[in-house]
């Protein structure tokens, strides 16, 4: 089931009214018969045409796209936002006044977790899809992302006891608990096509994922044979400017600041096996938890096509270790491709990693076996 609301703003130069995109996509959960929700909300400021378009923002337009959504149930959860899209075509964007975009999607279950939960958020300051473009920025560009997925108490699973010999009722073996956030961030970027992008702005663009942590934990009563998943995964990204393939012409006299801040928290999770089951059984219960957290951020300055030729990177070593929590903190800008970069102005970066895993309690109170992983993974 799917239901689509969509507002397109209009083309003269000096009137622009947000686009925003609210799609609610259904599914039909196997174990309960619930029905939960896959949500998105997107907010574009302007919109231009699948042909090519001028585009021109003024010092008296306001540019500020925010997109927010969130969540108490395991679903996936997509919040964009988007200050100027061209589209397609061979456009020409100039923009004279300040842009800002704010993107956040939350997922803080307070219910029983059904499938693995993710919230993903972008946030993008201007995008021209493929064609030749121009863009021309003359004042501040501001890119804000934030995903979070998290257990917002303590929550309990039970997997249900089977009825007389229908095995039915108890065939899911696999238990998916886990959470994810993911963010990307962007200034400028355009699509494949000989493009020329100038900027003349200061730039700053943050992103911030963080999945998992302490809030609260997961009780769960395992009947079978199955195995437990409660991983825990963040991914962010912050570019300033980026370019498509072809040969593009990036020149940039303002400044960028980039952060990524990537958090991967430990997932508690308490596991119990009851010793009698109805009807009686001997067979042995053999339960399996996977409970391992990752952690990625990558900045980037500028950014040409696919093929790096060039970087400049800071300190790349880790500063943090603590057990199975790891903290990991690089600074990069790149200059990549067969694309011509001139760079006039201080380009900062700093990306920071940071993950912790740990197994929860475990209670086995069958004749059977429990098998933990916990694994902590961070990269920047």
């Amino acid at each position: 089931m799917k239901s689509e609301k969509t507002m397109r703003s209009r083309k003269p130069e000096s009137f622009f009214r947000p686009v925003r995109l609210a799609i609610l996509l259904l599914f039909l959960s196997a174990t309960t018969g619930l029905a939960f929700a896959d949500e998105q909300e997107g907010v574009t400021i302007i919109t231009g045409t699948p042909g090519p378009d001028i585009i021109t923002v003024t010092i008296t337009d306001v540019i500020d796209a925010q997109a927010d959504i969130n969540t108490e149930v395991s679903e996936k959860v997509e919040a964009s936002a988007t200050g100027v899209d061209s589209l397609e075509g061979n456009d020409t964007i100039t923009v004279n006044a300040p842009l800002t975009s704010g993107a956040a999607a939350n997922a803080l279950l307070l219910l029983t977790p059904e499938k693995k939960t993710e919230a993903i958020a972008t946030g993008v300051g201007i995008t021209a899809g493929d064609g030749e473009d121009s863009v021309d920025n003359n004042l501040s560009i501001t890119v804000i992302g934030s995903s979070l997925s998290a257990y917002g108490s303590s929550l309990q699973f039970e997997q249900p006891s089977p009825t007389g010999n229908d095995t039915g009722q108890n065939d899911k073996k696999e238990i998916d608990a886990s959470v994810s956030s993911t963010t990307e961030t962007t200034g400028v970027i355009t699509g494949d096509g000989v493009d020329t992008i100038e900027n003349d702005g200061l730039m700053t663009v943050n992103g911030l994922a963080t999945s998992g942590g302490a809030a609260g934990d997961l009780t769960a009563t395992i009947r079978e044979s199955s195995t437990m998943k409660t991983t825990s995964t963040s991914e962010v990204s912050a570019t300033g400017i980026q370019a498509g393939g072809d040969s593009d012409t990036i020149i940039n006299d303002g400044g960028s600041l980039t952060t990524a801040t990537a958090t991967s928290g430990a997932l508690s999770v308490s596991l119990v096996a009851p010793g009698e089951t109805t009807p009686s059984s001997d067979k042995k219960a053999n339960i399996k938890t996977e409970s391992n957290a990752t952690a990625k951020a990558t900045v980037t300055g500028i950014h040409g096509d696919e093929n790096e030729t060039e970087s400049n990177m800071g300190d790349s070593s880790p500063f943090g270790l603590n057990g199975l929590r790891v903290t990991y903190e690089k600074s990069m800008i790149t200059v990549s491709g067969d694309d011509t970069i001139i760079n006039n102005a201080l380009q900062s970066g700093n990306a920071t990693a940071t993950s912790g895993a740990g197994a929860g309690s475990i209670s086995n109170k069958v004749n059977g076996s429990v098998q933990t992983e916990a694994n902590s993974e961070a990269e920047a």
